[in-house]
């Protein structure tokens, strides 16, 4: 997983609780970066984990609403690193193809090594929508913070609802108002 995940999540901590917060939970023997990243490095998944987790203990938030948050945390630091993503978009369905082409063509171009996600949208009705998030990294509930902010952002009467998850994938429901 590429630091910048890593940058954004402790700056996260920092902003949402305090620095003394993002100290606290860098401070475990299960990080072998020792909790010193840069952007472009890669470092283990596992290290996501351990700080999610260490934050979790820390907060008494669950795990996926702490995934959920650091997702809608990921859209603004989006909006700000990747801006060409948001203006070409008029609504959350061309932002979703956009975002797409942007983790499988340019995010893959500036870091051949990275493992990006996929978003897979499926019309069922007219009003209704199934996309389906894809990745080794199984975190849907950072999916879901992003769709739910995507949403908000579009400004767009959109149900969001989690249909299922496993095996490195997770089917959203879409329903349009």
């Amino acid at each position: 997983m590429k630091g910048l995940i890593f940058t954004e999540f402790l700056e996260m901590v920092e902003n949402n609780f305090s620095y003394e917060m993002a100290d606290k939970i860098i401070d475990s023997e299960l990080l072998k970066s020792k909790g010193i990243y840069t952007a472009g490095d890669n470092y283990d998944d596992a290290e996501l984990r351990v700080l999610t987790s260490n934050l979790a203990e820390k907060t008494n938030l669950k795990e996926e609403e702490i995934y959920v948050m650091f997702g809608e945390y990921l859209f603004q630091a989006f909006r700000k690193k990747v801006p060409e993503v948001f203006t070409e978009s008029t609504d959350i369905l061309q932002f979703l193809e956009n975002l797409r082409n942007f983790f499988q063509r340019d995010l893959v171009n500036v870091y051949p090594d990275a493992q990006v996600p996929d978003f897979v949208l499926k019309k069922q009705k007219p009003q209704e929508m199934v996309l389906t998030y894809i990745s080794e990294r199984n975190m849907p509930h950072l999916a879901e913070g992003l769709l739910k902010k995507s949403i908000e952002f579009f400004n767009q009467q959109i149900e969001l609802k989690m249909l299922g998850s496993g095996n490195g994938s997770a089917d959203f429901g879409l329903i349009f108002s």
